[in-house]
């Protein structure tokens, strides 16, 4: 009968045979600040392209603090337009100047980009009272910006410190409710979950109703140095549901996220971060873990062989490719683990319980998309789709 369905689906049209849904990066919950730190300063030091003006891999808290104690931080696209400076501003307490906001896609289409994001406001924050910017780009590059003139009038009395505390807090509290890791692991699954209810007649999750045990599925070996959005919504999966590895499991082990015990020594911990992505700034070593032992809470994550009876007794909820965007370079003889649970997966699973996200900055391409179909229908894309490979 699976079978049968997925026949019939291979002579619909493509854009019958996907959801594709917006998502974005995520911050950890309790990196948001719940108030408005002390203010020393107008601007931020970091500004986008200007590398002199960067902090370096080992001064993390002194990014932070310096972006706490601003009263705006500058921001903008880099390689697509959702980029991890937008929440770190956010979520320290900070207001986002983003220099080339004006120029964001409409909406709509095959764009997703800062779709979950308040960008109705973001331009409205150049017109906040005593302030006066002048930017423009390089010629040097894309997303390398000349600050030509930024005045705040701060302190004086011309600057409305309530105003500026309320934008900040309500900004704050957004990110809490839609750009936190938990809340958009949220998203996501109650999104999945609504669809999948709508396309059986009733309520996923067995008995309960709700998703409770999430198959999270990554390519091994593709991304040694982590994924914002990859692990991004792994944290948020595990916040949300807990840190049982029997309740989202992940195969491959995702080491750029998931610290184990050796990794509390503060000498390990730095070492390691600097292999990370941008210093493993915001996500790495983010959740505690112990060591993948037989008394771990890694064991079963490891265990492939009863991952894939789980995925053969349909134990999973609901199946998430975490990296769709890694498999344009996919080879199935390179990574056997994921090829044989992929398969299963195809095999055993309803394309509806199935869900492919897209971390690309520059939109999933059509090639991708064409390979993975068949077994998945919900796409959650952080730039949108690119329909020419």
């Amino acid at each position: 009968d699976l079978q049968r369905r997925r026949d019939e689906d291979s002579q619909r049209p493509v854009d019958s045979l996907v959801q594709i849904f917006p998502i974005s990066l995520s911050v950890p919950d309790d990196m948001i600040l719940s108030h408005v730190p002390p203010k020393s300063k107008a601007f931020s030091r970091v500004v986008p392209g200007n590398l002199s003006s960067y902090f370096s891999m080992d001064e993390e808290k002194l990014f932070y603090d310096d972006i706490e104690r601003s009263l705006f931080g500058w921001t903008c696209s880099k390689g697509g337009w959702d980029y991890i400076r937008h929440y770190e501003i956010i979520a320290r307490g900070s207001l986002p100047l983003f220099l080339d906001i004006s120029m964001l896609p409409p909406p709509g289409g095959v764009s997703t980009s800062l779709a979950l994001h308040p960008t109705k406001l973001y331009p409205l924050l150049f017109s906040f009272p005593s302030l006066s910017v002048q930017a423009g780009t390089q010629l040097i590059g894309l997303g390398d910006w000349e600050i030509s003139e930024a005045v705040v009038d701060y302190p004086s009395e011309r600057f409305e410190k309530q105003l500026y505390s309320a934008t900040v807090m309500a900004l704050q509290q957004y990110a809490k409710n839609v750009l936190s890791t938990s809340a958009m692991a949220s998203y996501v699954l109650q999104t999945v979950q609504q669809n999948v209810a709508l396309e059986n007649k009733v309520q996923l999750g067995r008995v309960r109703g709700q998703i409770t045990r999430v198959l999270y599925l990554t390519h091994d070996g593709q991304d040694v140095h982590g994924d914002f959005q990859t692990d991004s919504l792994l944290h948020g999966l595990k916040t949300l549901l807990g840190q049982e590895a029997s309740v989202v499991i992940n195969v491959n082990r995702r080491s750029s996220v998931l610290r184990n015990l050796q990794q509390f020594d503060e000498a390990s911990y730095r070492a390691f971060k600097r292999t990370l992505y941008a210093g493993g700034s915001t996500y790495g070593l983010a959740l505690d873990t112990l060591s993948p032992d037989e008394h771990g809470l890694e064991t079963i994550e490891l265990d492939v062989d009863g991952v894939l009876s789980s995925i053969q007794r349909r134990e999973f909820d609901v199946v998430i490719h975490g990296a769709a965007h890694r498999s344009a370079s996919y080879k199935p003889d390179k990574d056997p683990k994921f090829a044989m649970l992929w398969s299963a997966v195809c095999h055993h699973y309803e394309r509806h319980e199935v869900v492919l996200i897209d971390g690309s900055e520059t939109g999933l391409s059509g090639s991708v998309l064409d390979r993975l179909l068949p077994c998945a229908r919900h796409v959650f894309s952080r730039e949108g789709i690119r329909l020419k490979n």
